[in-house]
């Protein structure tokens, strides 16, 4: 495989691996709301609604915020 057929093949990870990436990537930028963003979107896709509120107030008590993270919030029950 070239590099240019690698854009073109599915990209898998394990749910474990993906939190752990993320994890990590808040600990060097834990002010980014994208990354925010993505944790709880996954969390709520998992059905994992109480832990997703409750990144969801800690990304709040960072000062976190974004239309994203508001749209989140209302999808969560109004956090």
């Amino acid at each position: 495989m070239s590099s240019s057929d690698f854009g073109s093949q599915p990209f898998y990870i394990s749910r474990r691996r993906f939190e752990e990436l993320v994890a990590e990537a808040l600990q060097q930028r834990p002010r980014d709301a994208q990354l925010h963003g993505a944790r709880i979107h996954y969390l709520q896709r998992l059905a994992r609604k109480s832990e997703a509120r409750a990144r969801l107030r800690k990304a709040r008590e960072l000062g976190v915020d974004s239309a994203e993270l508001r749209r989140l919030a209302r999808r969560l029950g109004g956090e």
